[in-house]
C-alpha cells in the first residue's frame, strides 16, 4: 500500500517536472529577451527541485511513522479507581 504511494507521488512529481519545463521553454522561447529570463527559469526550476526533497523526506517520514503506529498499536493507561484518586477537597 505504501509502495503504490510512493510510487503514485514519483509519477505525479515527474508529470509536474515535465508540464514546469514545457512551460518554462515556452517562456524562454517567446519572450523578448530570453537571456534575462534564465534567472527566472533557473530559480524556479531550483525551487522545485528544493520542493521535491523536502515534500519526499517529509513522506517518508509519515510513512514510517504510520508503519511503526500500525506495527506497535499504543498503550493504553489503565483507568485510575476512585479510591486511587487524591483527596484534593
Amino acid at each position: 500500500m505504501f509502495a503504490i504511494i510512493n510510487l503514485l507521488f514519483i509519477f505525479v512529481s515527474a508529470f509536474i517536472f515535465i508540464f514546469l519545463c514545457i512551460v518554462l521553454a515556452n517562456l524562454f522561447l517567446k519572450s523578448y529577451q530570453p537571456q534575462k529570463t534564465l534567472l527566472f527559469i533557473g530559480g524556479i526550476l531550483i525551487i522545485f527541485f528544493i520542493n521535491f526533497f523536502f515534500a519526499y523526506g517529509a513522506m517518508r517520514t509519515t510513512i514510517n511513522k504510520i508503519r511503526n503506529t500500525m506495527d506497535n498499536p499504543p498503550t493504553s493507561m489503565p483507568t485510575p479507581s476512585e479510591s486511587d484518586l487524591p483527596n484534593t477537597f
